[in-house]
């Protein structure tokens, strides 16, 4: 499978199908079954990719985290703020962990650098030791904003999550109201998530281009080769 198709297989079945089963399911799974389908489509993409492809899916991974946590709040039948503290949880998880992989030696955004920038263009552009401590201090400090950017979206989570679910959890309208919120998530929470990456992302090859004194473009391959 090329890597688009399985890009938009990964999004189908750990974002489309469950926020689907979320909004439409209720009536048919329960309000504690509803959950459990959301994660039928997740797991079997997390399992599949595992067996034929040998590597996990980042993705897939927080996102039956996230239905994991939701069906633990329906069937212990928690306090509602338990789901809005448990969207909230996720984007500060990522966040953390992106920003602490810049304390070691792979550095989130030095690792993603790597498989999009020219090896041997690099290595001409940080050739001077100077020009090399000044790009490993960019790409450290870009992983730590990454991180920050990565964070940012759990206040939105948190705010809309207390705004849209309010009823008992387990309940039905718990379970309709959890649906809803997956809807309005997107517009109000993942875009936003999704512009401050794209900053984040900008300010990175603002600092690498500092830290080589070349333009960014000229670390890219050429593509017509």
């Amino acid at each position: 499978m090329s890597p688009t198709r399985l890009a938009l297989l990964e999004l189908a079945c750990t974002l489309a199908l469950p926020l689907l089963v979320l909004q439409f399911g209720t009536s048919t799974f329960g309000p504690v079954g509803v959950v459990v389908a959301a994660a039928v489509p997740v797991g079997a993409f997390v399992l599949g990719q595992m067996v034929w492809t040998r590597t996990v899916s980042a993705l897939g991974v927080i996102s039956l985290f996230g239905v994991g946590l939701s069906g633990g709040v329906a069937m212990l039948r928690l306090d509602t703020s338990w789901f809005a503290w448990k969207e909230a949880l996720l984007p500060v998880l990522v966040g953390c962990a992106t920003a602490a992989t810049a304390l070691g030696p792979w550095p989130l955004v030095g690792v993603v650098l790597e498989r999009v920038l020219d090896p041997a263009a690099l290595d001409r552009a940080a050739a001077e030791p100077d020009r090399r401590a000044a790009y490993t201090s960019a790409i450290r400090r870009s992983t730590v904003e990454f991180g920050v950017a990565s964070a940012a979206p759990a206040v939105l989570a948190f705010a809309l999550a207390r705004i849209l679910v309010v009823s008992d959890a387990g309940t039905e309208a718990w379970a309709e109201e959890i649906g809803r919120y997956s809807v309005w998530s997107v517009p109000a929470v993942s875009m936003p998530a999704v512009v401050l990456a794209v900053v984040a992302f900008r300010r990175a090859m603002a600092l690498v281009e500092q830290a080589l004194g070349v333009e960014f473009e000229t670390l890219l391959p050429d593509l017509m080769e």
